[in-house]
């Protein structure tokens, strides 16, 4: 499967095509998102309200893909977009965390597609690689 990809503002390029797991129940969604995975989506698209991130980490972890080639973009819950609230679920994993949460806040193994919004949070201080510093 080849999908088209869209550049971002910073020239890293985002695969066009993701692969949403809103309404997955979370005891299916890993065998779900690694039968994407399979077929060639290499974007997964979830969210904190959906409630199967771990599911989503846990189908990412067992791929045999490099995670750099791999976009996770994921969503905070509307009550949660003040900037102290962005940092703290940007870096706060829990206790054997393998949640796409986790897998998003991974910078130094991959990318996420927040990452270039980061520079924009007061305090975040995040860049992809690649960007020039601020």
């Amino acid at each position: 499967m080849t999908v088209p990809t869209l550049t971002l503002n910073n020239q890293t390029e985002i695969p066009q095509l993701g692969f949403g797991v809103f309404q997955v129940p979370p005891a299916k969604t890993a065998d779900v998102v690694s039968q994407a995975l399979q077929v060639g989506y290499r974007h997964i698209d979830t969210a904190q309200m959906y409630q199967n991130e771990q599911e989503v980490g846990e189908a990412l972890k067992a791929a045999d893909i490099p995670r750099e080639d791999l976009w996770i973009t994921s969503k905070l819950n509307n009550g949660f977009h003040r900037p102290d609230d962005v940092t703290r679920a940007q870096h706060e994993v829990q206790p054997g965390e393998q949640g796409a949460g986790a897998m998003a806040r991974d910078e130094a193994g991959g990318r996420d597609a927040g990452a270039h919004l980061g520079p924009t949070v007061p305090g975040v201080g995040r860049r992809p690689r690649g960007s020039p510093a601020a």
